[in-house]
């Protein structure tokens, strides 16, 4: 997402614009933006780097959005992972925080209810 902003704007965006995107108060992103650049993990204007965790979760993704031929839910990224949907959530969201992954805030994986299923043949 970083990138997405610095591309919009043309240069490296402030703590509010990425405040602003993620949804937080004005300055919400200002810790975690300031603990990847303290710990080394996000420099502006380099790619930034993934732990472990995400790398796992980055490919997890990519080989469930082949395998099911859809974008994967949280669900099946946490089972893939092996870890609580609460887990892979942390992650996902540091990965679209970072601008490699893409989530939109709608939902987009339906399931058939109960009721439902007692219509289908």
């Amino acid at each position: 997402m970083l990138h997405t902003l610095k591309a919009r704007f043309g240069r490296e965006p402030s703590i509010g614009e990425v405040s602003r995107e993620l949804g937080l108060s004005k300055n919400g992103a200002r810790v975690p933006i300031e603990t990847l650049i303290e710990k080394g993990l996000y420099v502006p204007g380099k790619p930034p780097l993934l732990n472990e965790r995400q790398k796992q979760c980055l490919i997890a993704i990519d080989a469930l959005e082949r395998r099911l031929g859809r974008s994967p839910s949280i669900r099946d990224v946490s089972a893939e992972m092996g870890m609580s949907p609460g887990g892979a959530r942390i992650h996902i969201d540091a990965l679209v925080a970072l601008g490699f992954i893409t989530k939109p805030e709608i939902i987009t994986v339906m399931r058939v209810t109960e009721s439902g299923k007692k219509y289908l043949p």
